[in-house]
């Protein structure tokens, strides 16, 4: 009798911010993705669209914010957060950022159920969380490393943070944490952009990123596809600065279910990531090579834009060159040849190109090179708490052998575009720095042609420095923040 009580008895339902709290913990043990793990685990929930609108919310708001909110954490707590069970992180994360930014949510309510989420950890747990939220509320707990004069000391305006930028170096750290963007990181780009732009550029990275699509030129133009998308009920608008590039404003529903997806009309693609095959500008009709492809955003555009150029892309994950087949075969493009060989191992990509149809010199190489991403925060905003500036040191030697592997298979007279969604400076300035110095024979040069709607001289970064080759959609908004730069080599070395 009893056994058949228990079999019977019901299992005790999951609320959202417990599931919250679960999703930020597999985030941090596994150094996962957050979108695909917050997929996963929803498609795993039984929750109405209303539960798992907040999931969302709670997920990407705590990470987006979790730099500023670890450090209210190592400031209410006398031993920090670094002793801390990753459940009871996970539910102060989540509490405080109720409390301090998530509008329409009840006090009592984000308090008594995040002391809920440590429950099964003991009272000892439940009480730190209830002290350090309610003494939050109290005024006791400090929100923010700037000194303000609201008594609050939570909310900062603009002119404020203008100020504290524009007061020194030293006031950069603490307006970057009250930004929730990497202090280190902030430093370095504060060394070329103006009190204004590095205020803009961390706020812009606080927003969610909107879905961003491309046109599939050979079968529909922009403007059809839009109309398409309008009269389906969805609202968009083109992007100025690109030729096919379409935002989506708003959808709950997968790329995968739009008009038009199946028929191959678009390709899902943020801007920055769309100027890779424009800045590249070969020669009509050059063999083009891409490193490190997947997951095939970039080759089906170089297949779109250079029909007539034989393209070899290369992956270091047989896997991942399925997912490049399957997206120019929906796109119904020409299929390059897909090859698995490591970018980093010079004498396996030799042996992989070697073979090749095109090659083993090329007119034409894309290198998109595996980075540290912090130019997708708006997309991955698990990157901001996972960069550090000796990880993109290790990060460069690997892109230095990728480079140093390529530019054996670049042909006199080829242009090599470097490609990276990061702007940390060991990642790009110096990397670029670096490689020019050792190859006299490369040179950084413009594309000799671009579509009329890319606005060539808005893209240059640190022209004084560099007046030709190198660019960043840096200052463009709905934008991820992407470094290129574009190297020729001589006719003759």
């Amino acid at each position: 009798m009893e056994k058949k009580q228990l079999k019977n008895k019901k299992k005790k339902e999951l609320k959202p911010r417990e599931l919250a709290a679960q999703i930020l913990q597999r985030v941090e043990r596994d150094s996962a993705f957050s979108e695909r793990t917050l997929k996963s685990m929803l498609d795993s929930a039984a929750f109405e669209s209303r539960d798992k609108a907040m999931v969302t919310e709670l997920t990407y708001g705590t990470l987006r914010y979790q730099i500023r909110l670890d450090w209210i954490i190592d400031k209410a707590l006398h031993r920090g957060k670094s002793h801390l069970p990753p459940l009871v992180r996970a539910a102060l994360r989540l509490g405080i950022y109720q409390l301090l930014f998530m509008e329409g949510q009840a006090e009592y309510a984000a308090i008594n159920e995040t002391v809920e989420i440590v429950a099964p950890l003991g009272q000892r747990y439940k009480g730190i969380v209830n002290a350090v939220l309610r003494g939050l509320l109290r005024g006791e707990i400090a929100k923010t490393p700037l000194k303000t004069k609201n008594e609050e000391n939570s909310r900062v305006s603009n002119e404020e943070i203008l100020a504290f930028l524009a007061g020194g170096a030293q006031n950069i750290a603490g307006v970057a944490i009250h930004l929730s963007y990497p202090p280190w990181h902030a430093e370095e780009l504060a060394e070329y952009l103006s009190p204004e732009e590095l205020f803009n550029f961390m706020g812009e990275q606080l927003l969610a990123a909107r879905p961003v699509i491309r046109a599939n030129a050979p079968l529909i133009g922009r403007a059809a596809l839009m109309e398409e998308l309008t009269v389906a009920g969805f609202t968009v608008r083109p992007i100025a600065e690109l030729p096919a590039a379409i935002i989506v404003e708003k959808s709950r529903q997968e790329a995968a279910g739009w008009p038009g997806f199946n028929e191959g009309h678009f390709a899902i693609q943020d801007g920055a990531a769309q100027l890779a095959a424009y800045l590249l500008a070969p020669e009509q009709g050059a063999n083009i090579l891409e490193l490190c492809a997947a997951p095939g955003g970039k080759t089906g555009h170089l297949a779109e834009c250079y029909p007539d150029s034989p393209l070899t892309a290369i992956d270091i994950y047989p896997g991942k060159l399925d997912l490049i087949r399957r997206q120019l075969a929906r796109l119904k493009l020409k299929m390059p040849t897909l090859i698995a060989a490591d970018a980093t191992n010079g004498e396996a990509l030799d042996a992989a190109l070697a073979g090749a149809v095109s090659g083993p010199l090329f007119k034409a190489i894309l290198c998109d090179a595996p980075c540290s991403g912090l130019g997708t925060l708006r997309r991955h905003p698990e990157l901001r708490v996972r960069s550090a500036p000796e990880k993109c040191l290790e990060l460069a030697a690997i892109q230095e052998s990728i480079l140093e592997n390529a530019l054996k298979h670049l042909a006199p007279g080829g242009v090599l575009l470097y490609t990276l969604c990061t702007l940390s400076k060991a990642e790009s300035f110096m990397q670029v720095d670096n490689l020019l110095q050792r190859h006299p024979e490369l040179k950084l040069a413009d594309p000799p042609y671009l579509p009329p709607e890319i606005p060539l001289e808005k893209l240059r970064l640190l022209p004084a420095i560099y007046p030709h080759g190198v660019y960043s959609p840096l200052m463009f908004k709905d934008f991820d923040k992407f470094f290129y730069a574009r190297l020729v080599k001589k006719e003759t070395c």
